[in-house]
């Protein structure tokens, strides 16, 4: 498909001047927290010419490359390598053309006019649920968000003509969206395009319906089934990393926190100023697009009858009724019966579905022929109605906000009725007066509330104390000769959690979707913190003493009556020997028992899983690390006998042990999160080495479905030339 050139000239102006001026996404919190640490790191790595696997730096160590919101093998990725402003810039610039192009294919998928669906795509860029999670810095899912419409667009195709061409192309787009960085935002999409679909065939039901909706979720089963392919080479070791995180035991409770509130579905008619964010939600739950959007789709559900008006106004309410939580009984329902939504939290998100269902609506309406039953008064009284619920949502809602806004907001409603009015009482074609003003209506409405969104975003800023904590720990006394990184435990204001990529130093702390969970409940449980509900922040009340455990060989905490740093000498070793193992039931055991004081450093703690590795009698002897790199440590041992050695880095499936001249090791968990290998008698060099064992088998399965796809996607139709 040919790019018009408004695409690209309307993608770049939204980059530059909404999201990368400052306060921008450059700014956000999630970038600075996350995001940008996360390209950092990857970018060190590629410059040195490693795969990223592991990630030494975060939650006393955990998989990198298998974490999916680092992007690692994400195309667009490979831009940060010629800096993080460059690759920042353009890579939201790509998905602003893919989203514009998206949003336009999908129009004209519905027979919707040129001019309306370039209107259209320019609203969905402007529009609240994308520019909320870009100024908070949800680069992840902005850029998954950016291929909705896509997905859509192919999607109908697959239902008018399925083939393999329409098949292939959808599964394609649906593999990228996932190594998009935000699964969440995938399983949205998968939810939002079945509704769709079964909505737009059971238009009008008839007994002919039900076998062809069994045939368009069979082809989406299959599209969905191919993208998880394509995303194979790293979905299978995200797998694995779900499997050791702390997000195992799935509940109600969990999976509807941060629901959509009141107040966020209000803003699908008001958008929200700075005192609403601040005060009655959360900005991430911002779904305006336009005082346009939902005059013009009631318009359409009242005047139109098409399959798609109704698959749309399906999507609406779905959306809307999961988004609410357990506010409704809705989403007690379905997380008994939705395969994935118990996976997730924060269900406020699948409200993004609604704005862009309303968006697509109002350009159906916007680009309907002149219909016989439609006259002026229509418009009027949804006019009437919608700014009714603006005002009742100022008064209720929004209360916070004041009047001035809420004048503006009715003086642009006041202004799109009579555009809609006009529309309304035309003729013909004539579409040049009718599109400027449409246009000018629009711009004028989201280029303002962009702008006062924008105004309502805090930046984030490094913390000077950030500065001093890595001159602190680069003197003489934190320096390791085997060059394992220092171990420090300090808050989030002191020090991102995930600084230490950037800066060398390690932390049981992290700020990360998935924490593994050996790791989670030592540093909470482990000193009787209970678990948060959040379980992507530790407990803020972990930090009211600067070294709280004895087994992370910590030497930088942070005081909190003084507001200083402090330092120690290393209290407790990073590796040693053990002359003594006890079998125990499972490492949650191990937590309680090194809670409960039991000496760790002389009589390690085996899970009976793991204990039939571990010989009779083990022998004393000495560990010292003698290299540390990322996915490898060697330690050099010597012992009169077998022994076991214990390295305090986080155990993970992968990680693997040999010595020399003994070859492969018995390696295994011990003390709840740390690793342990058997040494044999005498003196050793012991390389612990991580590969992980999910990624080429799912390198493999993503390279033999990715050819075929690519192929059939690009077989021309029958029929053509």
């Amino acid at each position: 498909m040919k790019a018009p050139p408004w695409v690209l000239l309307a993608a770049m102006a939204v980059v530059a001047g909404a999201y990368l001026v400052p306060p921008g996404v450059s700014s956000s919190r999630d970038y600075v927290l996350l995001h940008s640490l996360n390209r950092q790191y990857w970018a060190d790595a590629v410059h040195h010419l490693r795969l990223p696997l592991w990630n030494p730096h975060v939650g006393l160590g955990r998989p990198f490359l298998a974490d999916v919101e680092t992007t690692t093998l994400y195309p667009t990725t490979l831009l940060y390598l010629l800096g993080p402003t460059f690759g920042l810039a353009s890579s939201l610039f790509l998905h602003f053309v893919l989203a514009g192009l998206g949003m336009r294919a999908f129009a004209r998928r519905l027979a919707i006019e040129s001019p309306v669906a370039d209107a259209m795509a320019i609203v969905f860029l402007l529009s609240g649920p994308l520019g909320a999670r870009l100024l908070v810095g949800q680069i992840g899912f902005a850029q998954a968000l950016c291929y909705l419409p896509l997905a859509f667009a192919q999607a109908v195709a697959v239902q008018d003509a399925p083939g393999a061409r329409s098949v292939s192309r959808l599964a394609l787009v649906l593999g990228l969206q996932l190594l998009a960085g935000h699964p969440q935002m995938s399983w949205i999409t998968w939810l939002g395009l079945a509704v769709f679909l079964v909505g737009r065939r059971l238009h009008g039901l008839s007994r002919q319906s039900l076998p062809l909706v069994g045939r368009d979720l069979g082809f989406l089963a299959l599209t969905v089934a191919g993208g998880l392919g394509l995303g194979a080479v790293v979905l299978l070791p995200f797998g694995e990393l779900a499997a050791e995180s702390n997000r195992t035991s799935p509940s109600v409770t969990f999976a509807s926190s941060y629901a959509l509130p009141v107040a966020g579905a209000g803003s699908l008619f008001l958008s929200p100023d700075r005192q609403v964010v601040e005060q009655v939600f959360q900005w991430e739950n911002n779904l305006y697009g336009g005082a346009l959007v939902p005059l013009a789709a009631v318009c359409a559900l009242l005047t139109i009858r098409r399959p798609a008006v109704t698959a749309l106004g399906l999507v609406v309410a779905v959306s809307l009724l999961l988004a609410l939580g357990t506010r409704t009984p809705l989403f007690a329902l379905a997380y008994q019966v939705l395969p994935g939504l118990s996976q997730f939290r924060v269900p406020a998100r699948i409200a993004t579905l609604a704005p862009f269902a309303l968006l697509t609506l109002a350009g159906l309406f916007l680009s309907e022929p002149r219909i016989a039953s439609l006259r002026r008064r229509t418009p009027i009284a949804v006019a009437v109605v919608a700014g009714g619920v603006s005002v009742a949502s100022w008064a209720w809602v929004f209360r916070a906000s004041d009047f001035s806004w809420l004048a503006f907001h009715l003086g642009l409603l006041a202004a799109t009725t009579w555009v809609v009015v006009r529309w309304a009482a035309s003729s013909g074609n004539a579409w040049g007066a009718r599109r400027a003003a449409i246009l000018a209506v629009v711009m004028l409405d989201l280029g303002t509330a962009a702008w006062v969104w924008r105004s309502a975003i805090e930046p984030r800023e490094v913390a000077v104390s950030e500065g001093l904590l890595a001159q602190v720990l680069r003197s003489p006394e934190f320096v390791r000769a085997g060059g394992e990184p220092a171990r420090v435990w300090v808050p989030i204001g002191v020090a991102r959690h995930n600084a230490g990529m950037a800066l060398g130093f390690s932390t049981p702390a992290g700020y990360v979707a998935l924490s593994l969970d050996r790791v989670w409940t030592t540093i909470h449980e482990g000193i009787g913190v209970p678990l948060p509900l959040n379980n992507t922040f530790p407990a803020p009340a972990l930090f009211r003493q600067p070294f709280p455990y004895d087994s992370m060989d910590l030497v930088v905490g942070y005081d909190p009556p003084t507001q200083r740093l402090v330092g120690r000498p290393p209290a407790d070793p990073r590796v040693y020997v053990v002359p003594c193992a006890e079998p125990i039931a499972d490492w949650r055991e191990a937590v309680d028992r090194m809670a409960a004081g039991h000496d760790f450093h002389r009589c390690a703690l085996v899970e009976r899983l793991y204990a039939g590795a571990i010989p009779s009698r083990l022998a004393s002897g000495t560990a010292q690390i003698v290299s540390f790199a990322p996915e490898r440590v060697v330690v050099r041992t010597d012992s009169e006998g077998e022994t076991l050695v214990v390295l305090a880095e986080a155990w993970y499936p992968g990680w693997e042990a040999r010595a020399s001249g003994a070859g492969p090791l018995p390696t295994l968990p011990v003390n709840a999160w740390m690793r342990g290998a058997v040494v044999p008698a005498g003196r050793h060099e012991v390389v612990f080495a991580y590969r992980s064992r999910l990624l080429w088998p799912g390198a493999l399965l993503s390279l033999a479905l990715l050819v075929p796809l690519t192929l059939a996607a690009r077989r021309p139709t029958r029929g053509s030339p």
